[in-house]
């Protein structure tokens, strides 16, 4: 709390230099209509559903109040089908975080609910989505700048923000922001004063002080990211990979192909094997079907990302032998990567054999198709 406290400090001297610092005429940043029911949407979502509440279905409503909030500041022309896709996936995931499941599950609730959010607000700050994932990985990286970029703007140009709606809510963002600023750090001072004063004020700060920094510093991150706009390359050349060259990647994705064929042959044996082969290396039929399955689908998604950087080195080759060993390369990784996913099965139907079937390991089917 007291960090906390140190950054509203130094973000509020931070805006005061920028104020009577600044050389030149501001930029014109736009302010999205709608921009203060999001606002509201939001830190009712948190103030209600998530402060002081254990994870679960409270911080799963947390997240589809933020998905809805940035939703209802898209442009009627942006809210296409797949806009609606990506925020009916992440509030999807916001209730289903409040079944109990285990931890996988809800780990995998949170990468979701935390995809869909970046997601829409990368959407609605560009004009056009490109279907290509350096692109993507480009494009994420411009908006964390422009981000960042966006704090010190913000508070240079409130005199100049606009919005369709409601032009005076700069000013009303302001005074809150500096108003709570001042009674925060002079109610500190003055507790020091006198004990009395200095109880009440722990009483005040214990139930509300906490709420109202986070509530502040939610509503602060939500407007920076919601005024960022930005024109991304939407040309329609295929991305290109020139960090790496040939050899550099042909040499490591066949190790790596190496690596994973040597683990599919040890672990073909025990795939389909009795309890009484796993006593003999002093493990247990529970214990092998027990683990595993999560490291499985770990290395499939990273494998695949080294198969994507494997076909776009492809495309930029020139040569007809350098193309040809890394496309053989790369199909055969891509065929392991499916005997890894083929494993993770096994090992799921392997525990259902033992203990029944299980609403995580139904799930997990569901994961793995």
């Amino acid at each position: 709390m007291a960090l906390l406290f140190l950054l509203l400090i130094g973000l509020f001297v931070f805006a005061i230099a920028q104020v009577f610092t600044r050389d030149k005429e501001p930029p014109d940043i736009h302010v999205p209509r709608y921009t203060l029911w999001a606002l509201g949407l939001a830190l009712l979502g948190y103030n209600i559903f998530a402060y002081k509440m254990g994870f679960g279905i409270g911080w799963g409503l947390f997240g589809i109040s933020i998905i809805a909030a940035i939703f209802l500041t898209f442009e009627p022309e942006k809210r296409t089908w797949f806009a609606w896709y990506i925020a009916a996936v992440g509030v999807v995931a916001g209730l289903l975080s409040g079944f109990r499941n285990n931890e996988f599950v809800q780990e995998v609730n949170v990468v979701v609910i935390l995809a869909s959010i970046v997601s829409l607000f990368i959407m609605r700050s560009i004009d056009a989505v490109q279907w290509h994932g350096l692109w993507k990985v480009k494009t994420g990286f411009q908006f964390i700048g422009k981000s960042l970029m966006q704090i010190p703007l913000l508070f240079r140009s409130a005199s100049a923000v606009r919005s369709d709606k409601h032009p005076g809510m700069a000013t009303v963002i302001k005074t809150v922001i500096f108003t709570v600023v001042l009674l925060l750090f002079f109610a500190v001072l003055l507790s020091q004063a006198d004990p009395v004063f200095e109880l009440m004020i722990r009483q005040v700060r214990e139930q509300a002080l906490g709420r109202t920094v986070i509530s502040i510093i939610l509503a602060l991150a939500l407007l920076v990211n919601l005024t960022v706009r930005f024109h991304a390359d939407t040309t329609k050349n295929i991305p290109t990979l020139r960090f790496f060259g040939y050899l550099e990647l042909f040499i490591p994705t066949l190790a790596l192909s190496l690596l994973f064929g040597l683990f599919l042959f040890v672990q073909a044996r025990y795939l389909f094997a009795s309890d009484a082969a796993f006593k003999v290396l002093d493990i247990t039929y529970a214990d092998y079907v027990r683990n595993g399955f999560l490291e499985l689908l770990i290395s499939t998604f990273f494998g695949c990302l080294v198969t994507y950087v494997v076909i776009l080195k492809q495309r930029e080759v020139k040569a007809l032998k350098e193309r040809v060993s890394l496309q053989i390369v790369g199909t055969v990784l891509t065929v392991e990567l499916f005997a890894l996913l083929g494993s993770a099965l096994r090992r799921n139907w392997m525990y259902m054999d033992m203990y029944g079937f299980t609403r995580v390991r139904i799930i997990g089917l569901v994961f793995l198709a």
